[in-house]
């Protein structure tokens, strides 16, 4: 659930793609493989299809593909989800890969799994900023200065960066740990005790299906709204989110490929996270906490304008 779903870089910069694209005797075949078939992939291919005739035209070939692949000869290929990243990355070391629709910590495996290929890899992962879900928090609750983060096997990594940016944000962080079999409510009631808030990463154990309810419920209970990280999350009770859409990754990922065809393997960058985003907020649930809070075009406003501050 936590896996659901960037934003057009400058005009000027793909015009300049695409004029580099025209001077190639024959277009580029670009293969994106989808690791099932459904409303969120479906929507990614479109945004990204369109994205890319729209800035190259007729200078590329565009093929679309299921699982398994199959042979096939590319140019580049797009793996959309983890399952199609990891095949076509041992299958074609040779092609120049896109990874995409995948989490974060996947992500990093894979381009640190590429360092070893033939040709060069890179990946667009699903995961926000942490100092996003920061900016949210403070957008929200500008009051609020200590925060709940439990911590699960996967998310434990995240502790550094987010702690640097939560002091960054002049937030305290209050934190828990949460292995697998552990009961969430056992751990998240001292957590809540000592949190204005409850912040949720991406983490299957900490967010999988059996304990979402519980942990949305035990917090609501003691009046602790919950930052969630999809918008499932918002509809299933957190007060808010943000999170990006699968057109919106679409759209960066098209965007990012027309980049990379006009690249050398060397030049190729690290795994990137969303650029654009919107904000989901649960009006019910902040009526019912006695919150008001700003619209969501103005949240996602502040968020922008945070974010590109000097």
């Amino acid at each position: 659930m936590w896996r659901r779903w960037l934003w057009a870089l400058g005009f000027a910069g793909l015009c300049g793609i695409a004029a580099g694209a025209a001077a190639a005797a024959d277009p580029a075949r670009i293969a994106v493989i989808l690791t099932q078939e459904g409303d969120a992939y479906q929507a990614f291919y479109e945004a990204l299809r369109d994205r890319l005739h729209a800035v190259l035209g007729d200078r590329i070939h565009l093929q679309r593909r299921g699982l398994p692949v199959g042979e096939l000869s590319a140019t580049l290929l797009v793996g959309a989800g983890r399952l199609a990243s990891e095949e076509i990355l041992q299958r074609y070391p040779a092609t120049p890969t896109v990874a995409t629709l995948l989490p974060r910590r996947a992500a990093a495996d894979l381009a640190r799994s590429g360092e070893r290929r033939a040709a060069p890899a890179t990946a667009l992962y699903l995961d926000q900023p942490l100092d996003r879900h920061i900016g949210l928090i403070r957008a929200l609750l500008p009051h609020a200065t200590r925060v709940g983060v439990i911590y699960g096997p996967t998310s434990r990594a995240d502790r550094t960066e987010l702690a640097a940016g939560a002091r960054r944000a002049g937030l305290e962080l209050r934190e828990a740990e949460f292995a697998a079999g552990d009961n969430i409510v056992r751990v998240l009631e001292p957590l809540l005790a000592k949190s204005e808030v409850l912040l949720v990463l991406p983490d299957p154990e900490v967010s999988s299906p059996r304990n979402v309810y519980p942990l949305l419920m035990a917090s609501y209970r003691k009046g602790i709204p919950v930052i969630g990280f999809s918008a499932a999350y918002v509809d299933a009770g957190a007060l808010a989110a943000v999170y990006s859409s699968p057109a919106q990754l679409g759209e960066q990922a098209a965007d990012w490929i027309a980049q990379l065809l006009g690249r050398e393997p060397g030049g190729w960058p690290p795994p990137q996270p969303p650029r654009d985003f919107q904000v989901g907020v649960n009006r019910h649930v902040a009526r019912s906490l006695g919150l008001a809070v700003p619209t969501d075009a103005e949240l996602h406003r502040r968020l922008r304008a945070r974010e590109v501050r000097p």
